[in-house]
């Protein structure tokens, strides 16, 4: 069985080698070049063929050993396919389009075209949510994201029911339609909103349904974003 450990460092942790090797790469005359993040891959070979023995096998060897667990994130990938690397590959492309991208804040990106993809939000270089918009596009997502309405603003309504310390529940007091009948909560909803608005977004154009659904999986784990939850999905 094999696997890949990926290893990088946390955001908002300096990088002086990623930043001498943008130096050096501009000084050979490299065109083209923003920014540079240093990382490191580590292909692994896994003995037998018990997937949830490996996986803890490579979370002890990244845990102790291979990630700075201080400054650094890592994300395990095991399968025992070569069509799995590949795959990986890709998002890893994915990702670092997306991270080199800029449209601004959520207020200013509702005014874009209606671009299917996977965006991410930011406050400030600290990465707070990924979401992906299919049959809306990026403008028309983003504007869904300031309107006031439980099904639209989804990061709003999550962050402020985590505010309050309300739990999710599917009857009584605590569902999403009658949390939209507290003022306390309209409150802080309207606050969320507000705060949302000026948050960075970062997107990468990705057309295929299925590498948006793994795209969004992938980015909010490596990033560490607080805000995705894929137990109900």
């Amino acid at each position: 069985m094999k696997a890949r450990v990926t290893v990088t460092l946390k955001a908002g942790i300096l990088d002086p080698q990623g930043k001498a090797i943008e130096g050096a790469l501009k000084a050979l005359g490299v065109a083209g070049i923003a920014s540079v993040r240093q990382g490191k891959v580590f292909d692994i070979e896994i003995e037998g063929a018990d997937r949830a023995k490996a996986e803890n096998a490579l979370k002890l060897a990244a845990e102790k050993l291979l990630a700075n667990m201080v400054i650094e994130n890592y994300t395990l990938n095991l399968e025992d396919s070569k069509e799995y690397f590949l795959l990986e590959e890709k998002h890893e492309k994915f990702f670092e389009e997306m991270m080199k991208s800029d449209y601004g804040m959520v207020r200013e990106a509702r005014k874009l075209p209606p671009k299917v993809g996977v965006y991410s939000f930011f406050d400030f270089e600290k990465p707070v949510y990924v979401g992906r918009t299919n049959k809306r596009g990026l403008g028309p997502r983003m504007q869904n994201h300031l309107t006031k309405s439980h099904n639209q603003a989804v990061l709003a309504f999550k962050i402020a029911r985590k505010t309050l310390g309300f739990e999710t529940a599917y009857s009584g007091a605590l569902t999403r339609e009658n949390l939209m009948k507290n003022p306390q909560f309209l409150n802080v909803f309207e606050q969320q909103i507000d705060y949302v608005a000026k948050l960075k977004v970062r997107f990468v154009d990705i057309s295929v349904g299925d590498d948006q659904y793994i795209f969004e999986y992938y980015a909010s784990k490596r990033l560490g974003s607080p805000h995705n939850d894929f137990n109900t999905h």
